[in-house]
């Protein structure tokens, strides 16, 4: 029987935490209190919605160096106490039969803590023994605040994912973003080497040959569209070879609470294991979720993409991990192109058709717009970063919601071109980024200081960052 972990990562290791165990992903704490009972692994307790929990560093158990300074915190209860873990990231959630973990070396370290492993592909994660853990004479726990009949009777996922819909065939899909390695823009398409119904063409995507299948085809889902398409979306297979598919159009990337994914009927399905369930979004519209991790580990799909990618597979994998360990980014025009940290974004939306027009050129305030009960103000970022207040009603305008510290904005923004992953990126690099408009007369060092390298080695690409969360936050300082 397959068993849900959810998978975070620690100074680029993989650790499966039983999904039951697992109860939230929060933010860093703004402040960690000292406690008089000091450890290796204890940074502290932090408040958590009032409630004080222990926070915990395990990277010493892994016998890995604290390098950097970790941006989560994953909640863990075990019996009636929870304790906060540090972590870097999520990763994702995966179904595991007990069967797939091996034993570790008893005499390796932290092997108390990680005392088994499992590979998927050639990625490696090792599972997390709370009662290992609970059993550490440093640790201890917090008492559990009372949980309501409804969280204890469901298990416990993570909070929120980001997902993102896009049209394909006439038909709304949905995919985990962290799955997909890549989006192209009008990608360059040959015909493929052995062509067919299922993959007719190729993608020259900085280098790297890509097969482009027929995602229609692939679920098992009647279609009569197989022209090219001007958008290709990337997947990575588990050894690290590469394989996309087109689609119409992005539609938008919205956060999700995985409790509210609906399930899908496997009755009549010719791919039941390719579809995770059902997304709804805007409209009470519903899209098909995608099953990533299926549809990533298919042998055909795996065998298709090593057909050409057959020079230094071993490489590409290792080049496909380091991104999985890079902070993901979204590259955009408003109206020149710049890319921004992908997390600072709480979702992708279209250009709203209910927008209260207000019309401020001065602060660059386009209207106001509904977002599940919220008042959302819809600003330019054309005029913020060019002087530009006009805002491009085209079939690609979107709008990127921010969260600033009290208020969400709206960014109105003219294209988004694709999701792609920092080559190296530093948090401190925010304080040299693009700031406002008055940035184009800045001197020329100043202006080369805010450009990042975006993508992985030898396929690389220069861009000006920008700092949306510091752009909104001094929106919000003009109230």
């Amino acid at each position: 029987m397959k068993v849900p972990y959810g998978v975070v990562r620690i100074a680029g290791s993989d650790i499966a935490v039983d999904a039951e165990a697992l109860q939230e992903i929060v933010d860093w704490p703004a402040s960690i209190a000292p406690h008089p009972a000091a450890s290796d692994n204890l940074l502290g307790v932090f408040s958590l919605r009032g409630q004080p929990l222990p926070l915990f560093d395990l990277r010493r158990s892994l016998g890995l160096p604290a390098s950097e300074a970790p941006s989560r915190v994953a909640v863990l209860r075990f019996g009636k106490g929870r304790l906060g873990v540090a972590i870097d990231s999520v990763a994702d959630v995966v179904r595991l039969e007990e069967a797939c973990f091996t034993g570790i070396a008893a005499r390796a370290q932290g092997s108390e803590l990680f005392p088994h492993m499992a590979a998927i592909g050639e990625r490696l994660i090792y599972r997390l023994d709370l009662k290992a853990l609970a059993d550490l004479p440093s640790v201890f726990f917090a008492s559990a605040e009372q949980p309501s009949q409804r969280e204890a009777e469901r298990h416990v996922r993570f909070t929120q994912r980001h997902y993102l819909v896009f049209a394909c065939d006439g038909r709304d899909f949905a995919i985990d973003a962290a799955a997909v390695t890549e989006l192209v823009d009008k990608p360059r398409l040959s015909p493929a080497d052995f062509p067919g119904e299922m993959c007719p063409s190729i993608a020259d995507v900085r280098g790297v040959r890509v097969p482009v299948v027929n995602l229609s085809m692939l679920l098992g889902l009647e279609t009569k569209t197989t022209s090219d398409r001007a958008q290709l979306m990337v997947l990575s297979t588990p050894a690290g070879d590469r394989f996309g598919f087109g689609y119409d159009a992005l539609v938008s990337m919205q956060r999700l609470e995985s409790a509210n994914l609906g399930q899908i009927p496997r009755f009549g399905l010719r791919e039941p294991d390719l579809f995770a369930g059902t997304f709804p979004f805007e409209g009470g519209r519903h899209a098909l979720l995608l099953d990533h991790v299926n549809l990533c580990s298919r042998r055909s799909m795996a065998n298709l993409a090593k057909l050409y990618q057959q020079s230094g597979p071993q490489e590409d994998a290792v080049s496909t991990r380091q991104r999985a360990r890079q902070q993901a980014c979204l590259l955009f025009h408003a109206p020149h192109q710049f890319v921004a940290p992908l997390g600072q974004i709480q979702e992708i939306l279209p250009v709203p058709h209910d927008l209260v027009s207000l019309a401020q050129p001065e602060n660059h305030l386009l209207g106001l717009f509904e977002l599940r009960g919220e008042q959302i103000p819809l600003v330019s970022l054309s005029g913020l970063m060019e002087a530009d207040p006009a805002l491009r009603r085209g079939e690609s305008s979107q709008v990127l919601i921010v969260r600033g510290e009290a208020a969400t904005f709206g960014l109105a923004v003219d294209t988004i071109d694709t999701i792609d992953t920092f080559t190296q990126f530093d948090s401190a690099r925010l304080d040299d980024a693009w700031q406002a408009a008055d940035m184009r007369q800045a001197a020329v060092n100043t202006r080369a200081r805010a450009l990042v390298s975006v993508g992985s080695q030898g396929r690389t690409r220069m861009a000006p960052l920008v700092d949306l969360q510091g752009l909104v936050k001094e929106l919000e300082s003009r109230v």
